[in-house]
């Protein structure tokens, strides 16, 4: 949720309508947090929640409407909530469920009010002599075009999410694809059009901004915590697979002097464009490189679903590292427990895997491996979508070896 909600600040960057925050954004909130919990919504909140609707602004988002579309293929269909739900259990059961494919919604929706108002702003102070109603169909249309919209997914795209070799969430980077060509498209054609010409390049110049802050600022925290090219290959190299080539934000050094960092490309949501630029940085500038960066960021779109992905692995009897699951001396009925806990590790829902990181953090317990929590790194990592993580290389390369 964290990392849903805070990717969705740098389209409102791409776009020059960061700025609209400090006017709309507490306006937005209020309606999202009423949408969500659906209490106290007042006549006038009502009227503002159908006018967004309308024009497609609100309950478009790539994210929630996958969700929900997850949720009707898990009761084999459409379901009508209220009638499912008039059993005081099943009511019960099924409150949850909607808040949080409520608050999927209003991650996206949020950003989308912010940017829709400053697109109308921006609109009214340019086209004079456009309506009000013109202009609203306008600043919805670009919204609908820049920022993601899953009515804007193809049919095509969105029957992935059924096939289960195939990862599930899928429509998100179809969008971020086409997302990026129509901001650059609509900054285009702003800027031949004499009226919206300074609007037209603004927003090219945040567009741009948008995709070189990240790298600027990462190669800043590298040179402020004294982290040269050859100690970023190194901590790389003994990595989690999910960092190797990913955007990573050093952020400080552990008191024994092993660096510190974050996985920026969680929240970032253009990292499948950097993705080619760090392989190439790395592996040298090739063709083969740039491919196998652009095969990376397009990863949702055939890399295997994780559950799949378990399934194959505890029949073939290791992971993806090349690590056995189960020790082949063992008798078979420690050989077949290993294996189940295997699967059931990758099923289990993030936020049990999550609550097991903060008790071993507040209780101080290690893992057989000896890796240790801390507290604030979890709590945090909860709240914000990014988890610090401190590359401790002598128990790297003793497990290595181990």
């Amino acid at each position: 949720h964290a990392r849903n909600f805070f990717s969705n600040f740098g389209y409102v960057l791409a776009n020059d309508n960061f700025f609209e925050y400090a006017r709309s954004g507490k306006d937005s909130a209020v309606i999202n947090f009423k949408e969500i919990f659906g209490f106290a919504r007042t006549p006038e909140i009502e009227d503002r929640i159908r006018y967004y609707v309308r024009l497609g602004i609100m309950h478009q988002g790539a994210v929630s409407q996958e969700f929900k579309d997850i949720l009707k293929d898990f009761s084999a269909g459409e379901v009508d909530i209220e009638e499912y739900s008039q059993k005081k259990l099943l009511k019960i059961a099924k409150a949850p469920l909607r808040v949080i494919q409520a608050a999927y919604q209003a991650e996206d929706d949020f950003h989308k009010i912010v940017a829709f108002e400053s697109e109308k702003r921006k609109l009214a102070k340019h086209k004079k002599n456009w309506s009000q109603e013109k202009i609203d169909r306008e600043a919805a249309q670009i919204i609908r075009d820049t920022m993601p919209d899953y009515s804007q997914v193809p049919t095509a795209v969105k029957a992935l999410r059924r096939v289960p070799l195939v990862g599930t969430f899928t429509s998100f980077t179809a969008e971020v694809l086409r997302n990026n060509h129509n901001i650059i498209a609509r900054a285009i054609t702003e800027m031949k059009d004499p009226d919206l010409k300074v609007v037209g390049i603004r927003r090219m110049s945040f567009f741009m901004m948008a995709h070189a802050v990240p790298i600027a600022l990462a190669a800043f925290l590298k040179e402020m915590f004294d982290v040269d090219d050859e100690e970023d290959e190194a901590t790389r190299a003994i990595a989690a697979p999910w960092d190797k080539d990913s955007l990573l934000m050093y952020v400080g050094r552990s008191p024994s002097g092993d660096p510190k960092y974050a996985n920026f490309s969680y929240t970032d949501p253009f990292s499948i464009f950097k993705t080619p630029f760090i392989i190439s940085q790395r592996e040298g500038l090739s063709a083969t490189s740039i491919t196998k960066g652009v095969m990376k960021g397009l990863e949702p779109f055939y890399g295997v679903e994780i559950g799949t992905k378990a399934l194959i692995e505890t029949f073939e009897g290791e992971d993806d590292l090349g690590r056995k699951i189960s020790n082949d001396n063992d008798d078979v009925l420690t050989q077949t427990k290993d294996r189940a806990i295997h699967l059931l590790k990758a099923l289990e829902p993030g936020f049990l895997r999550t609550g097991e990181r903060i008790r071993r953090a507040y209780t101080g317990e290690k893992t057989p491996s000896g890796k240790e929590f801390d507290l604030a790194t979890e709590i945090g990592a909860v709240i914000t979508g990014q988890r610090v993580t401190t590359v401790r290389r002598q128990d790297a390369v003793k497990y290595r070896t181990w």
